[in-house]
């Protein structure tokens, strides 16, 4: 019982995670981040292209799930990436081969034309069909 524990919480900070970074704000502001390193807030939102407000609400998302440190500098609040959270749930998922995902387009085949039948008879037509070949 108390692997299935551990699996559950596991998954479940793992989609934490995941539900953090699946704001296309949120996504800029941890690139901006790995890509200047610590930045100050006003700075941040003016590369990402947010309000100081919107910002203050992403921070809070993004620090809550582990995903960013914030450090407060006299006035100036700062924040940084924790690489290693990041690290910690993007598990390695086994990728198969690129060859046996692509599948081949489905053609399709040529085919001839049925030929024209009757139309079918209703059940009495056919009582009365069956009635007057007997006679």
């Amino acid at each position: 019982m108390a692997s299935t524990k551990w699996i559950d919480e596991s998954y479940a900070e793992r989609a934490r995670v995941f539900k953090a970074l699946a704001d296309p704000h949120r996504l800029h502001i941890i690139d901006v981040l790995s890509e200047e390193g610590s930045l100050c807030g006003t700075d941040l939102a003016e590369r990402v292209g947010i309000s100081l407000a919107l910002l203050s609400h992403h921070w809070k998302v993004l620090t809550e799930a582990g995903l960013i440190s914030r450090e407060q500098r006299g006035q100036t609040r700062y924040c940084s990436i924790e690489c290693k959270r990041l690290q910690e749930v993007m598990v390695p998922w086994p990728v198969p081969p690129v060859e046996s995902t692509v599948r081949r387009p489905v053609t399709k085949r040529a085919t001839k034309p049925k030929p024209a039948t009757k139309a079918a008879a209703t059940p009495a037509e056919r009582r009365r069909g069956k009635r007057s070949e007997a006679r």
